[in-house]
């Protein structure tokens, strides 16, 4: 919505993780939606569409880039409040 807020923090944890969440106070996504927006080319509300929503790729992508570093990503949101996503990476130490 218009005087919309994102929030990014960072933390450690343990010294062996990076803790990553983007907090927004957006639309929301609705619970029914949230198992399927990770995968490829979905777009959740019907009122979305490639003109106002994107392609439905970018969350598929990240996903993948976490996956593949060994991450976890959560999502909470409450639909017309807000999401908050949380990441999870490891810290790769070089010796």
């Amino acid at each position: 919505p218009n005087r919309g807020e994102v929030c990014v923090t960072v933390t450690t944890l343990n010294g062996e993780y990076c803790k990553i969440i983007i907090k927004d106070t957006g639309i929301g996504i609705l619970a029914s939606e949230i198992p399927h927006i990770f995968t490829p080319l979905y777009r959740g509300e019907k009122s979305r569409n490639r003109k106002t929503g994107g392609n439905g790729l970018g969350l598929s992508i990240a996903k993948q880039i976490i996956d593949q570093h060994r991450g976890v990503i959560k999502v909470y949101s409450n639909n017309g409040r807000g999401t908050i996503f949380e990441i999870v990476l490891p810290i790769e130490t070089t010796s």
